[in-house]
Parts: C-alpha cells; sequence; structure tokens
C-alpha cells in the first residue's frame, strides 16, 4: 500500500519541542488558514472604514470613531453606520453641532448607541479644545477620552500613526489565546500583559487581525469548525480531551466537540473491534507525544503535584466548561464572571456600563450575580467600590447615592443619585409610584390572559437571612407588613411547544422579589432559574415542579440535574423617572443580556 505524504501542516506539527515553538507554530498554522479564508474584518474591520481621500486629520477622527463604534457590534453593523456617519460629514466640526439624537439616529443599531452618541459628543469637543482637532497620539492620552479603552488606544496608534506599543486584546484575541492554553487569564488586560512577555514586539501589531478573523471564521465562539483547522493536532482545547476520554483505566464520562457526533456504542463485529484497536495504539502514540510537551511546556499549579497528570486535569477543568455537551455550559460561557473580579477590575468593568447619566443622576446596567450589599467577603460587591467608581466616573460629588437596586439574580437598570437630597427626592416620588419599572422574564407555562393585573397583597416571611414575599392568608399579625402593590403584566410572545413565554411585567416599586412572587402565585408562571419561588408558603411539596417541558429541555440542551444551576431570567428593561423640573418622564433602558438572548433564541421566543 501506497505511503500516504504528510501534509506541511502536520510537519509543522512534529517539529515543535518547545512552548515557544508551540506558540509560533500556532501562529504559522493560523496565518495559513487565514490566507485561503476571508473574514469580516479583512474587509469591514476599523482600518478600512476611514475615508482614505480625506485630510489626515479627518482620517484619524473617523478611524477613531469607527473603533469607538465597534465595541459590542459587529463588523456590517459598524461598516454601515460609518457609511451614514461619512455621508452626513464625520468631522470633529459636524460632531460638535449636530445634535445628539441626529447623531443616535445615524449610529442606530449600533450596540449601546445611545450611549456612544454621548460619547462622540464629548470626545469632538475635547479634540477641538485640547489637540487642535486631530487625535492625541499617546497611548494615556487615548484612554483618558470617554468612551475608549486600551484595545481602540492601540488599534488607533497602530492605524492613524503606525506606532505599535501594545497589543489590541478584544474578545476573539481573548478567547483564542486561551483556547490555545498561550495564557490562562480572566480578562482582556490580563491577556494583553501576558502576550506582550510572550511574543516579540515584530508579533504585537499583526496579532491582532489575524486572531479576529481567525475567530469570526473557523474558532467561532460556539460551535467553532474544529473540522476545518488544519491546527486541531496541536490543539489542547480538542485533542487532549480525546486523550483523556480515552486514556485506560478513567471513569469520566466521553466528551466529543461540539461539532462531533454522539459516540456510538460499542460493536461486536470483527471489522469494528480491529478498528477500535487501532484507535487506541493511535491514541496512545498521541498520548506520548502530549505527555513529552506537557512536561515541556504546563506549569503545574500551585498545589498540584505537577507533571502530566496535574496539566490534564487543568486542562480537563478548563476545556470542559466550553466543550461539554451541556446547554448549560454555553449559558455561563455568556456571563461575565464578575465575582472572581478583583476591585480595579470591577471599577473598570462598571464604568463602562453606565447606560445614563444626567446632572442628578447616573443609571448602570447591572450585570447577573453582581450583588449591591451583604455579599461574601470574597466575591465582588457594588457598595465596595462604590469611591473608587466614583472617581473615575463623577469625581466631582462627594459619593453615590442608591435609589433603586437590584437583586443579585436580576440583571438591568440600577439607578443612583449624585447628591443627598436627589436621593431623598427620587425616594419620595418612588414611595409615591411614581416611577415605573418593566421586568422582562422568561417564564415557565404561559398565561391564560394575554394582559392582566395582579393584586394578590403580600407579607414578608423571614427564614434566617432569606427573604420571601408570600400572600397574605387570613388577617396580618400586627407585626407583619403587608404590601398592597400591583403587577401589571403583558404577554410579548409564546412558544406552546416548549411551553414558556416571555413576559413584560409593570411595577411602581423596585422590588424584584414582588414581580417572582405575583407570576408565581397569580399566574402560575415561575421564572425560569428562579430557585426560591418554587414552593408555597409552609408547603411541605413543591406545588409546581422545577422541571421544564421535554421540548424546552432539549432545545437548551440541558440534563436534569442543570436546572438548579440556570441563572435567573429576569432583566429590568426600563425605568420611566420622574423628572421634577421638566415634569417629563425619562426612559432609561438597558438591552437584555448575552444569555438572556441566547436561550431566547433556542426557545424561539425572540422577536425579530
Amino acid at each position: 500500500m501506497q505511503k500516504r505524504t504528510k501534509t506541511a501542516a502536520e510537519l509543522e506539527i512534529e517539529d515543535c519541542p518547545s512552548y515557544n515553538d508551540l506558540i509560533e507554530t500556532h501562529i504559522k498554522l493560523i496565518r495559513q488558514m487565514r490566507e485561503k479564508v476571508s473574514a469580516p474584518v479583512d474587509t469591514m474591520g476599523c482600518h478600512m472604514l476611514a475615508d482614505g481621500k480625506a485630510d489626515p486629520k479627518t482620517n484619524r477622527f473617523q478611524t477613531l470613531v469607527a473603533l469607538m463604534l465597534s465595541s459590542q457590534t459587529k463588523d456590517q453593523i459598524t461598516a454601515e453606520a460609518m457609511e451614514r456617519l461619512k455621508k452626513e460629514g464625520c468631522t470633529v466640526e459636524n460632531f460638535i453641532t449636530m445634535t445628539e439624537k441626529r447623531l443616535e439616529d445615524l449610529l442606530k443599531p449600533v450596540g449601546f448607541y445611545r450611549r456612544k452618541a454621548q460619547y462622540l459628543k464629548r470626545v469632538a469637543l475635547i479634540l477641538r479644545d485640547e489637540y487642535g482637532g486631530d487625535i492625541p497620539n499617546t497611548f494615556e492620552s487615548l484612554c483618558s477620552l470617554p468612551g475608549v479603552g486600551p484595545k481602540m488606544s492601540n488599534l488607533a496608534l497602530q492605524i492613524a500613526f503606525g506606532k505599535v506599543e501594545g497589543i489590541a486584546v478584544d474578545t476573539h484575541v481573548h478567547r483564542i489565546a486561551n483556547r490555545l492554553k498561550w495564557v490562562n487569564t480572566n480578562t482582556p488586560e490580563q491577556t494583553e500583559q501576558s502576550l506582550k512577555e510572550l511574543l516579540p514586539k515584530s508579533e504585537w501589531g499583526a496579532i491582532n487581525k489575524l486572531l479576529v478573523g481567525f475567530g469570526q471564521t473557523i474558532c467561532l465562539p460556539v460551535h467553532p469548525k474544529c473540522d476545518e483547522c488544519i491546527s486541531q493536532k496541536l490543539c489542547p482545547w480538542i485533542d487532549l480531551l480525546i486523550c483523556l476520554t480515552t486514556w485506560p483505566n478513567t471513569n469520566r464520562v466521553q466528551i466529543c466537540p461540539r461539532n462531533s457526533n454522539k459516540m456510538s456504542g460499542p460493536e461486536t463485529s470483527d471489522d469494528r473491534v480491529a478498528e477500535d484497536q487501532a484507535k487506541k495504539t493511535d491514541l496512545s502514540s498521541k498520548y506520548a507525544q502530549w505527555e513529552r510537551l506537557a512536561k515541556e511546556w504546563e506549569i503545574p499549579e500551585e498545589g498540584e503535584s505537577g507533571g502530566v497528570d496535574s496539566m490534564f486535569k487543568k486542562i480537563y477543568r478548563d476545556a470542559t466548561d466550553e466543550v461539554e455537551k451541556s446547554g448549560l455550559k454555553d449559558l455561563w460561557a455568556l456571563i461575565d464572571p464578575i465575582w472572581k473580579f478583583e476591585k480595579e477590575e470591577l471599577v473598570n468593568y462598571m464604568a463602562k456600563r453606565v447606560v445614563f447619566e444626567s446632572e442628578d443622576i447616573i443609571a448602570f446596567d447591572k450585570p447577573f450575580q453582581l450583588a449591591v450589599s451583604s455579599g461574601p467577603k470574597d466575591q465582588a460587591q457594588l457598595d465596595r467600590i462604590f469611591q473608587l467608581l466614583k472617581e473615575r466616573i463623577a469625581p466631582g460629588i462627594d459619593r453615590l447615592y442608591t435609589v433603586s437596586p437590584l437583586d443579585k439574580s436580576c440583571t438591568g437598570v440600577m439607578i443612583f443619585a449624585k447628591s443627598r437630597l436627589k436621593q431623598l427626592e427620587l425616594k419620595a416620588l418612588l414611595a409615591e409610584d411614581k416611577f415605573l419599572f418593566r421586568f422582562r422574564c422568561l417564564c415557565k407555562n404561559i398565561p391564560e390572559e394575554d394582559k392582566a393585573r395582579i393584586s394578590i397583597p403580600l407579607i414578608k416571611v423571614l427564614k434566617g437571612s432569606n427573604m420571601k414575599l408570600c400572600p397574605l392568608i387570613g388577617t396580618a399579625s400586627r407585626y407583619e407588613k403587608v404590601y398592597h402593590l400591583n403587577t401589571d403584566f403583558k404577554l410579548v410572545n409564546e412558544c406552546k411547544p416548549v411551553h414558556c413565554s416571555v413576559v413584560d411585567a409593570f411595577v411602581r416599586r423596585s422590588l424584584a422579589h414582588l414581580v417572582r412572587s405575583h407570576l408565581y402565585y397569580g399566574l402560575n408562571c415561575p421564572i425560569v432559574g428562579d430557585q426560591k419561588y418554587t414552593k408555597a408558603h409552609k408547603a411541605s411539596n413543591p406545588v409546581l415542579p422545577m422541571a421544564l417541558s421535554p421540548n424546552a429541555m432539549t432545545a437548551l440542551s440541558l440534563r436534569k440535574n442543570d436546572l438548579r444551576k440556570m441563572p435567573m431570567f429576569m432583566h429590568c428593561a426600563v425605568v420611566h423617572v420622574p423628572e421634577t423640573k421638566s415634569q417629563k418622564m425619562v426612559l432609561i433602558r438597558s438591552e437584555m443580556p448575552s444569555f438572556f438572548v441566547h436561550a431566547l433564541k433556542r426557545l424561539r421566543l425572540l422577536k425579530k
């Protein structure tokens, strides 16, 4: 039989004895793949969006604008928005004279377009007053501009001035660098520092476009095309899992890459037995190859014995979070791990999540699992960083004053006052039911009515530190406070096959427990992921089972035990705030988090 000739990629893989050589080989193979496939970043990246015929100052300004718009936005949408801006006149002078409303209309549907319109107006004024209408040419000065972060600053210097002073790390670079085990980091900032130590400076400028294009075409965030990747034999993310799950004398559950078929059961034919034996032999040799590589470039974790076994344990822990066939992993992969953040990381993170700011108030888009107060000592908590956050976003005030907080498991709009006087004023309006909150909820079951009002009186029930609002049965004691509050609900969408619905709940108080209790006791529609409102008060057995319908479980790729680990799907989407001076209502909005949108898509509940 004729011997098969090895490909260039296989020859590259065989010649990588050290960790640095491994990274260099990865880069060479990724370059080969990028040369064959065009990615959106190649034709619609920020380096392509400025007007080449404009004067140098305008060209550089347009580059900065494109970079500011690209955050949390697809390349195609950014390119379309830039075309609209250039037709209108994308210059510093035009941005200063243009109304904020007109700028918002031109930016829409760019992610966070309202906030970005505010940033662009402020940046234009700063550039005119402090830099002569041009963008600054230093990293520190660029980072000081509103809405401009380290990634944008590095790219602006590189594109506009040809200066490479750092590595631009976005979500693609951060994800791929961790998948390939170049780094082991939690934030893009940490990834940049690690990559600067690993890569020669000659690679700093090119690595962003290289990995972004690779992440857009092959190494996708979800369902990566591993079969098309010529470096898969040298990829720890996929190949080490195969070794782990087939290594003799282990009891681990077998795991396949997302894009592969589920492993079939054993067959008894002689041909199948011979094929299995050949695979085992091949995997044994592959294990030996990885053992050699692991000893050379993997550093054992502190507290572990080291060597290939500890390396496999670490890779197994990291990689199964992304590869295991569980929809729960997909959901949690879309949630930022704020509970791991240090104080400075959390300050930077929350400073970017301001969704509204005026003279007196400021509103944030609260992420999932961020406690405002009373959180564990070793986890992120908002009131612990108030002073640091205040110095970053509003240095001229004394402190931030809470007006409408949210539960730890709830996401969305959270409002603070900039003065004690404004806080008292807003609290008084809140007590008079002048506010209006709209919570969007993913519910199990479908309500019988499309619209209705729930007016069940509730009492607060405490069990240790656990609080719950339960229906008042009979007469309340003099020690019990009764909440006579209403919840108006509207059915937004339903899907009968999965027996789930999306409901908008309107309340006058920022009490997430009010909505959770009324939807459960009043509609028989508990919120998906709510672990508290599953039993009636003083009931020994659950009134409603936690399990979703079989179709919903299949659509979300969930296993039975995953339900207790689900995030809660409750989002404060809109708050109507009364403005005392103009006697009008100010609307503050927050976009649904990624994990919420992902679940709605899988359940066919996302309205187009």
